[in-house]
């Protein structure tokens, strides 16, 4: 028996001692570990000694050291390529060039229009290098040289060539009237169309410069409903880009509105330019409802911005140039899904649809629908597009094909309702046989399956 009340109070003690030890183990791990992690993130002594001798200004500064690499110069020289020898501007070019092929530090070499002027363009790397340029004979006997842009076009004076670049011309132009028309405002070298999106741009050559001091100050051309932007080449850039500076957007114009219809506005508003662009979205090639306004100044701009306008029985007002209106009636008010007028067209396409399947039938030809473009008093009937001969017929099919609809609608929804409770039941049966012994699945959680049982299964 003394051994065994000997061998208790040793058990005791020796289990308190190895829970001691136990605990100075743990802590001194802990302790390690976090004397582990603090020395990962902690500088080393060699990085404390370098911070600590070298002071912090230095070290800003040796990071923002950066080499900087300017862009190289350029010196470009122009020629009149009207003076070259040659019968199309590809010999003219090659003429020049090889009065200078010698010359090193070409950079480019093309055919350019600068001021109206049509110019063989030289760029080089150096001055020296053009300056040796300038001092070459390209034309024998002509004491015409590569120069700077300036002397080309003083020097260019006495040709009285003025070109001119018409833009917003629709394709659906007749272009032989158009150019007809052009042979009116000025003695015509040359007629081109170039293709830009949706529009032509013209560019017209006359063959004197009559029209430069008009169009400096104009800057649009009327031809029959339209109004065309002009833009001459003798313009610099900074006098063609405070062409674009100050633009309002007319919006809630009436369909079917032409730009000749917006110059009483234009008048009223001083404005300087009119452009009515067409529907990107549209198959047929349609105007959009709203116009853009361009003025000459700031000033200009604010005067008008507030003033609101009425034509045809709509109300037009200037909002900002990129402000979003509807793209149906160009309303700044409401958008596509608020707009009425989108209603009545789709109503008037389902009414007329509704008896196409009778009309095939007994092969007779179904009544056509017109859509007048623009409805102003919003208290007409949306079939007020429609014969009136068919308008009860259609009201009546109309108003059964809304009651359709309804029911339809009302009856997928149910579906979809069941649709949804069926898969929650086959979700929560599929959680509880995962997991039988799960205690958040409460019985309200579960769903009664939809489906009828199988008799068959033991």
């Amino acid at each position: 028996m003394e051994g065994v009340e000997s061998t208790a109070p040793q058990t005791l003690g020796s289990n308190i001692a190895s829970s001691s030890s136990q605990t100075i183990i743990s802590q001194t791990v802990v302790e390690n570990e976090s004397s582990l992690n603090t020395s990962m993130h902690a500088p080393s002594t060699a990085e404390q000694t370098v911070a600590n001798k070298v002071p912090s200004g230095q070290i800003k500064s040796k990071q923002q050291e950066w080499t900087v690499i300017e862009k190289p110069k350029q010196f470009p020289l122009f020629f009149p390529i009207a003076i070259l020898p040659g019968q199309n501007p590809t010999e003219k070019k090659n003429h020049a060039y090889r009065q200078i092929s010698d010359v090193p530090g070409l950079k480019s070499y093309v055919i350019a229009t600068m001021k109206g002027i049509k110019v063989v363009k030289a760029t080089y790397e150096t001055e020296e290098q053009a300056v040796k340029v300038t001092q070459r004979e390209i034309v024998k006997n002509n004491p015409t040289r590569f120069g700077k842009l300036d002397g080309i076009s003083q020097s260019q004076d006495n040709q009285s060539q003025y070109e001119l670049r018409i833009w917003d011309v629709p394709l659906d132009i007749e272009k032989d009237l158009f150019e007809q028309y052009l042979h009116t405002v000025g003695k015509v070298v040359s007629i081109k169309f170039n293709l830009k999106q949706l529009y032509y741009e013209v560019v017209v050559v006359f063959a004197d410069k009559a029209l430069e001091q008009r169009f400096k100050t104009e800057w649009v051309l009327r031809f029959c409903k339209n109004i065309f932007r002009v833009f001459p080449s003798s313009l610099t850039r900074e006098e063609r880009n405070h062409r674009f500076k100050y633009v309002l957007k007319l919006a809630n114009l009436p369909a079917g509105t032409c730009a000749s219809d917006l110059i009483p506005i234009a008048n009223e508003t001083n404005a300087k330019a009119i452009f009515l662009p067409k529907n990107k979205f549209s198959k047929n090639y349609e105007k959009e409802r709203f116009a853009w306004f361009y003025f000459d100044s700031e000033q200009g701009l604010l005067n008008v911005k507030d003033k609101k306008f009425s034509y045809n029985n709509k109300g037009l007002s200037f909002v900002e140039k990129n402000a979003i209106t509807c793209h149906i009636c160009g309303s700044p008010y409401h958008r596509l899904r608020g707009c009425p007028e989108g209603r009545r067209q789709q109503q008037v396409q389902y009414t007329s649809d509704a008896y196409q399947s009778i009309y095939k039938r007994y092969q007779v030809k179904a009544p056509t629908v017109k859509h007048t473009p623009n409805v102003q008093n919003k208290s007409q009937s949306p079939f007020d597009y429609v014969a009136s001969s068919d308008s009860d017929m259609l009201i009546d099919s109309q108003s059964t094909l809304d009651k359709n609809e309804h029911a339809r609608l009302d009856k997928m929804e149910k579906n979809m309702n069941r649709a949804f409770a069926s898969l929650e039941g086959i979700s929560n049966k599929f959680a509880s046989w995962v997991n039988p012994s799960n205690p958040t699945l409460s019985p309200e959680q579960s769903h009664t399956d939809t489906y009828p049982t199988n008799n068959n299964q033991q």
